[in-house]
């Protein structure tokens, strides 16, 4: 009988530690793995990326991120988004280790890693990280606070994202209009060799829901594809920031080939200016009233380059 009541109460004692641990288990697979960055995404103001003797600093200027060293520039403001949105998703995970005779194996040290700091409004700091190198499921990175000795596996940031080079960062942006604002467009065409003269204009105006060539009604698909390419234009890289360039004759802007003169609703007036070819076929191009040079791909620059034949609608 003993025997029987023992059996028994081992039994369920077995049970019991069987539920607890399966309730533990579910728990902790529903809990799953924690986000340990506590990041106010509204409240950041500056950001700075340290790799080796490299230092990007990040500003954001009233509604626009602007970049502040190495240069100073506009700023992706679509891959700065995407970088606070990741460092504020980041999930750690397993702890790999807590030697730091093994930081350099992982690269979360000071010297291989990529150190990413946060800044408020206030200017005080209130993120700080090290992110390493790949894990080897390529799905996860090693990540390390400074004044913390646990490395973790952590996703949500890949290293390949911080770790590009400063013009990765700069925005591509030559024009960004809305073509609902567009009232008319001319596209001149130049002889560079005398004296800038004219050798072609068209004229585009925009009358109520039309856009017209003269009296013409232009083809609305070409000329929507058009729109597209104009209000969207993005360079490709750049020559320099600084107007002392401006007096090469190599880029041929002084006197260029190609010009849009844009104007816009509340009379504003924008435009390019497009020179010469360098040996990789991009464009020397310069935007109304901004120093920098750009180069452009000259697939886009011929795409913006119509006549009007290429514009008017067919009869049918």
């Amino acid at each position: 009988m003993k025997v029987k009541n023992l059996t028994v109460l081992v039994t369920i004692f077995l049970g019991l530690c069987l539920i607890a641990g399966l309730y533990h288990y579910w728990s902790n697979k529903q809990k799953g793995p924690q986000c340990f960055i506590d990041l106010d995404k509204e409240d950041v103001s500056k950001i700075e990326i340290i790799k080796k003797e490299e230092v990007f600093v990040f500003e954001k200027k009233e509604t626009l991120w602007q970049i502040m060293k190495p240069f100073e520039y506009r700023a992706d403001q679509a891959s700065m988004v995407n970088l606070i949105d990741s460092v504020g998703n980041i999930i750690l995970e397993t702890v790999i280790s807590t030697n730091p005779q093994k930081y350099w194996k992982f690269q979360v040290d000071q010297k291989e890693g990529i150190v990413v700091k946060f800044y408020n409004k206030k200017g005080e700091q209130t993120v700080d990280f090290i992110l390493g190198k790949m894990g080897t499921d390529y799905l996860h990175y090693y990540f390390r606070f400074p004044d913390k000795q646990k490395v973790y596996l952590s996703r949500g940031l890949s290293r390949n994202f911080v770790d590009k080079e400063a013009e990765k960062w700069r925005d591509k942006t030559i024009l960004a209009l809305n073509k609902n604002a567009l009232e008319e467009i001319s596209l001149i065409c130049l002889d560079s060799d005398k004296k800038g003269k004219k050798i072609e204009e068209v004229k585009v105006t925009k009358n109520e829901d039309k856009w017209l060539v003269g009296k013409e009604e232009v083809d609305s698909n070409v000329w929507d594809s058009y729109l597209n390419n104009l209000t969207r234009l993005n360079m490709d890289d750049l020559v320099s920031d600084s107007l002392a360039v401006e007096g090469k004759k190599e880029f041929g802007l002084q006197k260029p080939s190609f010009q849009i003169k844009i104007k816009l609703k509340d009379n504003q007036e924008e435009g390019i200016l497009v020179g010469n070819k360098n040996e990789k076929n991009q464009y020397y191009v310069q935007r109304k009233g901004v120093e920098t040079i750009f180069l452009v791909s000259s697939y886009k620059i011929d795409n913006l380059k119509k006549k009007s034949a290429d514009l008017i609608k067919k009869g049918d």
